[in-house]
């Protein structure tokens, strides 16, 4: 779910200040800076075992792998490693079902990268131009820089 929303109590406070009881809107721009060329190899792995992979298990399988670790080989903390799977959900190319990750058969920029399997390589442009797709058509993208003020 893209809009997060959080009842905020008037007892509480803020910086001495009181907060108003409304909602607030959470996580507007909740795309981070991540490599692309992780993103998709990660989506790989979900690829290759397809509705088999729980959280946990698509993580260690990354990190062991070699796609989620740094330059010196060691494994990313784990809220970098959320942020790459929230990403694969977020994007439409993973949904999880029963709590495992499955490919996203049913959006057509999935069909695209799934042409073409280049693990571990620089993104082809048949994979950038359907990764930057998704991620401008997201809602948040479309208001924030497509929408004239």
């Amino acid at each position: 779910m893209l809009n997060r929303w959080v009842n905020t109590d008037v007892s509480r406070t803020r910086n001495c200040c009181p907060i108003e009881k409304s909602l607030t809107y959470m996580s507007e721009m909740w795309m981070r800076w991540l490599d692309f060329r992780r993103l998709r190899d990660l989506f790989w792995v979900v690829a290759e075992h397809d509705c088999v992979l729980r959280a946990k298990d698509l993580g260690e399988m990354a990190i062991s792998n070699g796609i989620l670790v740094n330059e010196k080989g060691d494994p990313f903390k784990p809220t970098p490693i959320y942020h790459y799977r929230r990403t694969l959900e977020r994007l439409d190319l993973v949904r999880l079902d029963e709590r495992r990750y499955c490919v996203s058969k049913n959006n057509p920029n999935v069909q695209v990268i799934l042409a073409h399997r280049n693990v571990k390589q620089p993104l082809l442009v048949e994979e950038k131009q359907p990764l930057s797709t998704l991620s401008s058509k997201t809602k948040i993208a479309t208001v924030h820089f497509f929408q004239p003020s």
